[in-house]
């Protein structure tokens, strides 16, 4: 999950709901 969030450039709180869209 780290790298999905890191890949967008978000936070890993929020990287996560806002990356996936």
């Amino acid at each position: 999950m780290e790298n999905f969030c890191s890949k967008c450039g978000n936070q890993l709180s929020i990287g996560d709901k806002f990356c996936n869209k």
